[in-house]
């Protein structure tokens, strides 16, 4: 009943960090970081919404044009927004660069510098109907109690200090909201970085100064010397000319603790370098069980293991998150229909059918990253049942389902398993084994309760085939791979 339709265009600052529109003549925002998903939409099946949508946008809006933007805080309560485009191509052109931005480990990891860029593009995305800035969402930036600060701060910068006022945006450059940053955040700790090496005497560094702060108090003096040598002049002076704000200064080979500031803050003083969280193909050649796998257990489950809720979507938002390995617990089904099911056994959980979960580990598996994905099977399913997981695997998957040894690599004990590097694209199935005494005492089961002849059926054979195309190599420790 409280679903609208506005009628509004939609866009994505330059840096990536937010999509924002206006609605109710107030600028409204969503931050990157915290959309999952960006999707293609379906066509609601609520008529009333269907009504909506016909009024505003016409009949027969195709599915082509409908796009589905999924976000949260958290993996278990995520909510949607649903935007309908001018056309089927606009549509892909958002889907897919919304996917790669969300998905930028670069970005996810970032320095200071641009979390507080970030800030600053924020107040500009959340103006008023005329792009100004609201200094009401200045004062946000900050808890209430530090709005003296924020007034006091605004005044010497010869800002309007009252909330209901706005701010030209080609007067709130980002070195002016660098000047409000500084003011709201003192870094005294900074200064008493050049006090203390200038004995008090002067307000900046040099370069023979910035140099021995670096060799003597920021350089790890475990590192080799010959592969990590001591910063030397020119260095020191390159540091000077790219962050020292003041040209005076900069000419003069010196640096103030705000030029201090901006370097401690760039990309050059980060504990781990950019380039580092790039996985480079030669780093993934080593045998699959040399790496630490991000694994997710109990997938299925939004709460408490016990009497918890189960949903298909925890497996649609783990992938997107980046996660490889991920558990099905599989049991008996006890409809007619006897349709396997995905539930924590035993504990008053709620289940999912297992065929849907598979359709939608076969549509987000690779979307985050093209490398293998393994399907943990907690097994606790009748032979008969397990015939049912192989055929839905065998179906959905295709040819994402590893079921034969990769060349190079035979599925023997003692012998290597495959890299990484190999398993692009590939789904991995990680089952327990039953014994040979289990799978005779299931099989005898099977047969008294369908009272068949010791001639096994057509519908049997087949069923025994798909077994067998979607169980891998034994391994060593009689798991299945």
């Amino acid at each position: 009943e409280s679903m609208t339709i506005i009628k509004t265009t939609f866009k994505v600052d330059i840096d990536g960090f937010f999509v924002s529109w206006t609605e109710n003549k107030e600028g409204m925002c969503l931050d990157m970081c915290l959309i999952n998903e960006c999707k293609n939409g379906t066509s609601p099946k609520d008529q009333r919404v269907r009504d909506l949508i016909e009024k505003e946008c016409g009949s027969n809006v195709p599915e082509a044009r409908l796009l589905t933007i999924v976000y949260g805080y958290a993996l278990v309560d995520m909510k949607e927004i649903h935007l309908i485009a001018p056309d089927a191509s606009t549509r892909e052109i958002w889907k897919n660069g919304i996917n790669k931005i969300t998905h930028d480990v670069i970005a996810m990891n970032a320095p200071p510098d641009h979390f507080i860029k970030k800030s600053w593009v924020k107040l500009r995305c959340t103006g008023d109907v005329d792009g100004n800035i609201q200094v009401k969402n200045i004062y946000k930036l900050v808890p209430s109690k530090l709005d003296d600060r924020v007034a006091d701060a605004l005044k010497v910068l010869n800002l309007p200090t009252k909330k209901n006022a706005v701010i030209d945006q080609s007067k709130f450059s980002f070195s002016t909201f660098m000047g409000l940053y500084n003011k709201l955040c003192p870094r005294k700790d900074i200064e008493d970085i050049v006090m203390s090496r200038t004995g008090g005497k002067a307000p900046y560094l040099s370069i023979e100064q910035l140099k021995t702060f670096h060799n003597e108090e920021q350089r790890d003096p475990r590192l080799n010397e010959l592969l990590y040598p001591f910063m030397k002049d020119q260095q020191s002076k390159a540091i000077i000319d790219q962050y020292e704000p003041l040209e005076v200064l900069k000419a003069r080979g010196l640096i103030t603790p705000e030029g201090l500031q901006y370097y401690f803050y760039s990309n050059d003083c980060l504990v781990v370098p950019l380039e580092k969280l790039h996985l480079k193909v030669k780093d993934m050649d080593e045998p699959l069980a040399h790496y630490f796998i991000n694994s997710s257990h109990n997938t299925y489950l939004v709460g408490k293991q016990f009497g918890g809720k189960s949903v298909v979507d925890m497996y649609r938002n783990v992938l997107l998150a980046g996660c490889r390995c991920i558990e099905l617990d599989c049991w008996d089904g006890k409809g007619q229909d006897e349709e396997p099911i995905i539930t924590h056994g035993k504990a008053m959980c709620t289940d999912i059918l297992f065929k849907d979960v598979i359709e939608v580990i076969k549509d987000t598996a690779f979307i985050a990253s093209d490398y293998p994905v393994i399907l943990s099977f907690e097994n606790h399913c009748s032979i008969k049942q397990q015939r049912k997981l192989a055929t839905y695997c065998i179906e959905a998957f295709g040819d994402l389902l590893l079921n034969k040894a990769v060349d190079g690599y035979p599925t023997e004990p003692g012998k290597r398993l495959p890299p990484p590097s190999k398993l692009k694209g590939k789904i991995l199935i990680k089952n327990k084994k039953l014994f040979k005494a289990e799978q005779d005492t299931e099989r005898e089961s099977v047969t008294v309760s369908n009272d068949t002849t010791n001639t096994p059926s057509k519908e049997a054979n087949n069923a025994t085939n798909s077994e067998k195309a979607a169980t891998g190599a034994n391994s060593p420790n009689g798991t299945n791979t």
